[in-house]
């Protein structure tokens, strides 16, 4: 009996092994064939829209027609001659180690005023090609198409950042000797900054962009609380929030930024991949991932909830809200090196539907705040509410995407915040002007216009 038995042990080994080996192969098969009708779906339905969904297509979308020329390679030879050796930082604000302004109303100290002026001075040449590339239909940055980190962009978006602040700086220093439309061209040029690295087919470089377009919402804040712009520069600047408003829109980016991630994936195989996870034991439990059908299974649930984000931009921005706070990170299997690395690039895009509407909310605000200054320019005093701007200056109250009632309006004294809830649905009255320092409520979207009878010395936060 004992001999029989241990003959019969191999045997339902074998017929256990077989079956888990068919198993797998059974989930492979399905994980694969479902995988490749999503895929074509997927890329259809993307294509359909006008944007590029393979390697291929997007490497075609970010060449310049032929004929017509990439001014990226001047652009980043200009960052290259702007002269900061002989600064006095400590007399310079955003660039320097000035924290605090006077209060709006009151000019700046002569001496910022003097070191700022040369500073831009020295940069005059290389401000003014700049300030004319960025205008230009195509500024497409180098791409390491190989290379999903993009780690020699680093460098780039520091400057291109740093750059914004510079544009900042001209807007303030314009902004203080009275010159409104020349500071309303360095705020146009900040958002025009923004918008090329928007346009750029990664991630990173939308979030740098968006940032920077954030420095240029601060200083139209700045720019009407020390000069009185007339109607036509208040419309003037309408229009260029607006174009700003417009060009937010990060379906390109997310979309280039998943094609290069799958792409770097596919051909993270062998040597490549021995070198980059460390050794011959991850290219083994690679090959099981993909053997087994789970890189099938990752790859699927990866492009379903990118899908689903992009998605979000389609819709009503409450509607969108909503649905955000629905979607969470799919399950990966996370024990493989690529398991892991499709969550790490799925968690990087997570709250990009809040981040978009917390500035289009932004820009709403700063939009129905251009018509209040409209509005007190013809009318002597400040609207009570911003129904009152209806259907002269807006055709209607701009809505809060947040609790589905209109933007809120308050003023105190000369000085006033138009603002929204924000995602935790709370009024927390969007600005204290009583308060030492500039308190905004973190979850509030608020755009803030401090006048003398309200207002303290001014933080600077860029």
């Amino acid at each position: 009996m004992e001999q029989r038995g241990a003959r019969t042990w191999p045997r339902v080994a074998l017929m256990g092994a077989c079956v888990a080996l068919l198993v797998i192969v059974g989930y492979r098969l399905v994980q694969e064939s479902a995988g490749d009708r999503d895929l074509e779906a997927f890329r259809a339905k993307y294509r359909a829209l006008g944007y590029p969904v393979t390697i291929d297509e997007l490497k075609e979308a970010h060449e310049v027609p032929e004929g017509e020329e990439n001014v990226a390679p001047l652009l980043l030879a200009a960052l290259d001659r702007i002269d900061e050796s002989d600064v006095d930082y400590d007399n310079i604000p955003i660039l320097g180690n000035v924290e605090e302004l006077p209060p709006p109303g009151e000019p700046l100290p002569a001496k910022i005023v003097s070191e700022s002026q040369y500073f831009l001075s020295i940069n005059e040449e290389a401000l003014g090609e700049i300030r004319q590339l960025i205008r230009e239909p195509h500024c497409n940055f180098p791409i390491d198409w190989d290379n999903y980190f993009h780690m020699e962009d680093i460098g780039r978006l520091a400057e291109m950042r740093n750059l914004a602040r510079i544009f900042a700086l001209r807007a303030l220093i314009l902004g203080d000797a009275g010159d409104g439309d020349g500071a309303i061209d360095a705020i146009e040029d900040i958002f025009l900054l923004g918008a090329v690295e928007q346009s750029q087919p990664t991630y990173i470089s939308y979030l740098v962009g968006v940032a920077i377009s954030g420095i240029g919402t601060a200083y139209v804040e700045t720019l009407l609380e020390s000069v009185t712009l007339n109607d036509e520069q208040l419309l003037h600047l309408s229009d260029v929030v607006r174009w700003a408003k417009a060009r937010h829109n990060p379906v390109h980016s997310l979309l280039g930024d998943y094609i290069l991630a799958e792409h770097w994936i596919d051909n993270m195989r062998d040597t490549a991949l021995v070198d980059f996870m460390g050794g011959p034991l991850s290219l083994m439990m690679d090959n099981a991932y993909v053997l087994a059908g789970l890189e099938a299974h990752d790859a699927r649930a990866s492009r379903q909830s990118l899908d689903s984000y992009l998605e979000l931009f389609q819709m009503p921005l409450s509607e969108a809200l909503d649905r955000e706070e629905t979607l969470n990170t799919p399950s990966y299997y996370t024990l493989f090196p690529m398991g892991k690395m499709r969550e790490s690039g799925m968690i990087g895009r997570s709250g990009v539907g809040f981040l978009f509407a917390r500035y289009q909310v932004l820009y709403n605000a700063i939009l129905a705040s251009l018509q209040v200054e409209r509005y007190r320019l013809e009318e002597g005093v400040l609207p009570t509410s911003l129904e009152d701007l209806v259907p002269k200056y807006l055709d209607e109250v701009p809505l809060d995407p947040y609790d589905g009632g209109p933007l809120r309006f308050r003023a105190v004294g000369e000085s006033y915040v138009v603002y929204s809830v924000g995602c935790d649905r709370v009024d927390d009255g969007g600005y204290d002007f009583e308060a030492d320092e500039a308190m905004r409520p973190m979850q509030e979207i608020a755009f803030v216009v401090r006048r003398p009878s309200t207002s303290t010395r001014l933080k600077l936060w860029v």
